[in-house]
């Protein structure tokens, strides 16, 4: 079936974002304060950064080779068919990993809101469900995933901003300091920054795409910032408030911004973030499928 170049520029960083916002901001965040402490801030904008000069790079070549494939195109023509060959089997192994592990973080939400079912079958039978789903999605084809991944996107974005909204309306109300730094090893540090790099790299999926849109060449640099540096803000953000926060609790804490909307708004609350977190790890799963 022949694709049509039918994605819209806002499209675009949707499916940047979407890509890029996995259940990483929602799972590690404790992890990566244990780790690094508040230097774990560092780690994200460093990772951030590293990843928008890497993505640059994927942008020339996109401008510069019309050809689909993303990276796989890409090293055919520097490296010929071997190097593509690889090239081509290390993005779709990545891909096939991260759709496991975003299956793996809806199952372990899943797992905190069914907390009086007991069986493992039933979250074994919801992970085949939702690989089930994403045949289905992508048989339907090219619209029905850009509504699905505008859509997902729109909701994980928007529960990340309104965390934040309610972050800094609670840091008004009380009196917090900011913990003090303490010494991290430089192995810490650089498991902090290696889990963060990781909480970027979904926007090499952005340029598999690139022949569904109209001027690829201009649209897709201008997209990679804006997506990239709209992640690094709000992962920054995130990560800074929960430290003031709960910086007490936060390493020890695997759904962080769940347990805050609990303390605000009760279990609903918490219940509309694990929900917005199933939500997210599909439409990542969704957004590999381009």
């Amino acid at each position: 079936m022949t694709k049509t170049k039918s994605l819209s520029f806002s499209s675009i960083i949707l499916l940047g974002i979407n890509g890029i916002v996995e259940s990483g901001i929602f799972l590690l965040p404790g992890t990566l304060y244990r780790q690094s402490g508040m230097l774990s801030i560092v780690a994200i904008l460093m990772a951030g950064f590293s990843t928008l000069l890497i993505a640059m790079n994927y942008a020339v070549m996109a401008s510069k080779i019309d050809a689909e494939g993303g990276a796989y195109a890409y090293a055919s023509r520097a490296f010929g068919p071997l190097g593509g060959f690889q090239t081509g089997w290390f993005g779709w192994l990545l891909g096939v990993i991260t759709i496991s592990a975003e299956i793996a973080a809806f199952q372990t939400v899943l797992k905190s809101v069914l907390v009086d079912v007991h069986g493992e079958w039933i979250f074994d039978a919801v992970g085949m469900a939702i690989i089930l789903l994403l045949v289905v999605i992508n048989i339907s084809g090219t619209d029905i995933i850009k509504i699905f991944d505008n859509l997902s996107s729109a909701i994980k974005v928007s529960l990340l901003i309104a965390f934040i909204i309610v972050g800094v309306w609670l840091l008004s109300k009380t009196s917090v300091a900011v913990p003090q730094a303490t010494p991290v090893k430089a192995s810490d540090f650089t498991g902090t920054f290696s889990t963060a790099f990781y909480m970027f790299t979904g926007f090499s999926f952005l340029l598999i795409a690139a022949k569904q849109m109209t001027n690829p060449e201009k649209k897709i640099p201008r997209a990679l910032i804006i997506s990239i540096s709209t992640v690094g803000i709000i992962y920054a953000a995130v990560q800074f408030i929960l430290i003031l926060l709960q910086h007490s609790s936060l390493a020890g804490d695997t759904m962080p911004i769940a347990t805050v909307f609990n303390q605000v708004f009760g279990i609903a609350g918490r219940m509309v973030v694990l929900v917005g977190i199933m939500i997210s790890t599909i439409g990542v799963a969704v957004s590999r499928l381009v």
